[in-house]
């Protein structure tokens, strides 16, 4: 069975002030491998590798469709295909500018106030590309619902292979691993500080990105981004 995954992400535009920030803080642009050294944040280094390791992986992102293996009958091509036509379908938009959240432990960008366009834009992502998803093998299953999640979330993993959709998804850029209570206000007034600057302006959603990861021991990566209304 091929361990090689794809995702629909929602990654910031090259060149704004959102994207610059997340690749500096991670460490690494999205669209390659290639880690570059962490900035100098006042953090103890060791712990600045720790928080970061996962989001890093994963690459500055915030997820629309979850990462999933191809179905029996699909490929590659056929997805990317899919992807294109589905962003040609749909108009940009803008948002009002994101804040630093705290997510069930993990801090993040998210927006300030639910969102229709975020919303809609996700909800039609889940919907459009579960013919592609292989389903879950039984210890990719028991991982999911070994989390803590209500009812409706486990319907969610039987259904779509994922528990965080529809009424139960929110929109967010991770910036850390859930933090532990001994670190929370250091790492937070770190990250209140470096974001100020960035969290002033609009957030533009004029793309989507298909990311792909080869293997289980390899970072995703931005495979292609697809304009909208392109």
């Amino acid at each position: 069975m091929s361990q090689r995954r794809f995702a629909l992400y929602f990654a910031p535009e090259d060149g704004s002030a959102l994207a610059d920030f997340g690749w500096w803080w991670l460490g690494r642009r999205p669209d390659t491998t290639a880690l570059q050294p962490l900035p100098d944040v006042g953090l103890d280094p060791t712990l600045q590798a720790d928080l970061v390791a996962d989001a890093r992986r994963y690459g500055f992102h915030a997820t629309l469709k979850a990462p999933f293996r191809l179905a029996e009958g699909t490929g590659a091509e056929a997805l990317r295909d899919a992807v294109a036509a589905f962003a040609r379908q749909r108009q940009p938009f803008v948002e009002p500018p994101f804040a630093l959240a705290d997510l069930h432990g993990f801090l993040a960008f998210r927006p300030q106030a639910p969102s229709p366009a975020i919303q809609a834009l996700a909800d039609d992502s889940v919907r459009a590309f579960d013919c592609f998803r292989a389903p879950p093998t039984d210890a990719e299953r028991q991982k999911r619902l070994g989390a803590s999640l209500t009812d409706q979330q486990r319907e969610h993993i039987e259904t779509w292979g994922y528990p965080y959709v529809f009424e139960d998804f929110r929109l967010h850029l991770t910036l850390t691993r859930r933090l532990r209570d001994a670190e929370r206000a250091e790492v937070r007034a770190v990250l209140d500080r470096l974001s100020a600057p960035v969290l002033r302006d609009p957030v533009a959603f004029r793309s989507v990105c298909l990311f792909e990861q080869a293997d289980a021991d390899t970072p995703f990566v931005l495979a292609e981004r697809f304009p909208f209304g392109g």
